[in-house]
């Protein structure tokens, strides 16, 4: 069973859509790069993701993580200049409901 429009979807006519295509991908890259070569990609991809997630952080508010970030995938969202403001407040009163102070101790 397919879904309504399905024979609309010029996908499944393509090279480039499908977990075959994706298998010789990968093979010609190992077989390029080799098991070193390939791992040392993988290591900058994942450095790249740090530098990533680290500017989204320090966007003050621009740009807010919708989730943590796990390996290769990133998700975030646009915060508009009218709702900056909001956000930040919102997010330091949720913070201090999660973590109330503790009575008799400092927040440095």
């Amino acid at each position: 069973d397919r879904k309504n429009g399905a024979s609309y979807d010029l996908g499944d006519n393509t090279f480039t859509c499908g977990r075959r295509p994706d298998a010789l991908k990968f093979w010609a890259m190992y077989k390029f790069y080799g098991k070193q070569g390939l791992g040392a990609r993988v290591d900058e991809k994942v450095q790249i993701l740090k530098v990533f997630v680290e500017r989204i952080r320090s966007s003050n508010g621009t740009f807010w993580l919708a989730c943590d970030p796990w390996p290769f995938n990133v998700n975030f969202y646009y915060v508009p200049p009218r709702l900056r403001q909001r956000m930040l407040v919102w997010k330091r009163k949720t913070q201090q409901e999660q973590f109330p102070k503790e009575q008799g101790t400092t927040n440095n």
